[in-house]
């Protein structure tokens, strides 16, 4: 896709869509500022949700209608752990070359699905550390290790947010270029202080 600003959803999508973000920070508040700012583009044909390095959410809304709302804002968590978690500058710390991204963005997946199924929330067909034989509850540094080469880990990208492949389609431009919307390294970082600071408030 060639770089250009984010794309809006259509009427009944947005409605669709806010409905699912007001659920999902209900269902985790201490997220809220998070899930509040991702910015919504439209991925017909994607087939899930997916997340940039900029915190843009590529939406395939038929399949979100699919799921409902309910799973829809457990996806929106999903995504929005991908970002507060900083799955993406952790695999850039990493030095990760382009075929072991895929095995990084599962570890990524691992690490927050099991902690959203322990909420209860209502993942769509998750990826699970029990389907590899792992213990639950490890950071992603520790899945990817567990993981390794030889395991089978073929899956979708969750996007350049995951610390995975950026997926097709993917807004080239970062937020104070051309006019994309999107968050810069300074935004990120205060809603991740913010996310910290109503966690801590949570417990």
């Amino acid at each position: 896709m060639e770089a250009t600003r984010s794309l809006q959803l259509d009427r009944s999508d947005a409605e669709f869509f806010s409905a699912a973000r007001l659920r999902a920070a209900r269902l985790q508040p201490y997220l809220a500022s998070a899930v509040f700012s991702l910015i919504p583009v439209p991925s017909p044909g994607y087939g899930t949700f997916g997340v940039d390095r900029w915190w843009r959410v590529y939406v395939d809304m038929a399949v979100a209608r699919e799921w409902g709302v309910e799973a829809t804002a457990a996806v929106l968590l999903h995504e929005a752990h991908h970002v507060i978690r900083d799955h993406h500058g952790r695999a850039d710390r990493l030095k990760l070359q382009s075929s072991q991204r895929v095995r990084w963005n599962v570890a990524g997946d691992l690490a927050i699905n099991d902690d959203l199924l322990e909420d209860g929330l209502a993942l769509p067909d998750p990826v699970l550390p029990q389907q590899f034989g792992f213990a639950v509850g490890e950071i992603e540094e520790r899945y990817f290790q567990m993981l390794g080469p030889e395991d089978p880990v073929e899956r979708d990208s969750c996007g350049s947010g995951s610390g995975g492949d950026p997926i097709e389609g993917e807004i080239d431009d970062e937020p104070t270029e051309s006019g994309a919307d999107g968050l810069d390294g300074v935004d990120q970082e205060a809603i991740r202080r913010t996310v910290a600071h109503d966690v801590d408030q949570s417990i």
